[in-house]
C-alpha cells in the first residue's frame, strides 16, 4: 500500500520532470539557432534576386542597342550627328546663331551662351574629304602656288 501512494506523486515529479528538460531544450534549440542570420540569408537572397533581375534587364536593353548599332543607318546617323561627317558629294553647314539674337531659342541652343572664334569655324568637308591627288600634284607650278593651295581650307574662314 505504500508503494501505491508514493506512484502519484513520483508520476507527477517525473512529468515535471520531463516537462522542464522539454522547456530547457527548447530554450536551448532557440538560443543556438540561427534565426536571426537565416533571415539575414533571406534578405540578401531576396535583394541578391532583385539585382539580379535589373542587371538581366539592363543586358537585354543593351543587347538590343549592340543590334541596332551595327546597322549602317544607325552608323551614319551617329557619324553625322556627333561627328559631322558626310557622304562623298555632300556638304555640311554648321548654322549659328547670330551674336545678341533676342530670340529665347538662340540662348537656350547648346551653343547659346558660347562665342567661338571665325577663325575656329572651318567648313566640315574641306577637313573631311580633301581633294582627290593628281598624278603630279607639283606639275608645272611653283613651290607658292603648291603652298597656297595646300593652305586653301582658310579661304573659307576668312
Amino acid at each position: 500500500i505504500c508503494r501505491n501512494e508514493r506512484a502519484p506523486v513520483m508520476l507527477k515529479r517525473a512529468r515535471l520532470l520531463f516537462a522542464v528538460a522539454v522547456v530547457l531544450a527548447l530554450v536551448i534549440l532557440a538560443t543556438s539557432f540561427p534565426i536571426g542570420q537565416l533571415m539575414q540569408a533571406r534578405s540578401s537572397a531576396a535583394v541578391a534576386a532583385t539585382e539580379l533581375s535589373r542587371v538581366q534587364r539592363e543586358n537585354r536593353a543593351l543587347a538590343s542597342e549592340v543590334r541596332r548599332l551595327k546597322t549602317g543607318s544607325a552608323i551614319q546617323q551617329i557619324a553625322h550627328e556627333d561627328y559631322g561627317l558626310v557622304e562623298p558629294g555632300q556638304r555640311s553647314y554648321v548654322v549659328m546663331p547670330r551674336n545678341g539674337s533676342s530670340r529665347a531659342g538662340a540662348a537656350a541652343g547648346p551653343l547659346g551662351n558660347h562665342q567661338i572664334p571665325q577663325s575656329d569655324l572651318v567648313p566640315s568637308d574641306s577637313v573631311l574629304s580633301p581633294p582627290a591627288p593628281s598624278r603630279n600634284p607639283g606639275a608645272g607650278r611653283s613651290f607658292w602656288q603648291r603652298l597656297v593651295n595646300r593652305l586653301e581650307f582658310w579661304k573659307a574662314v576668312v
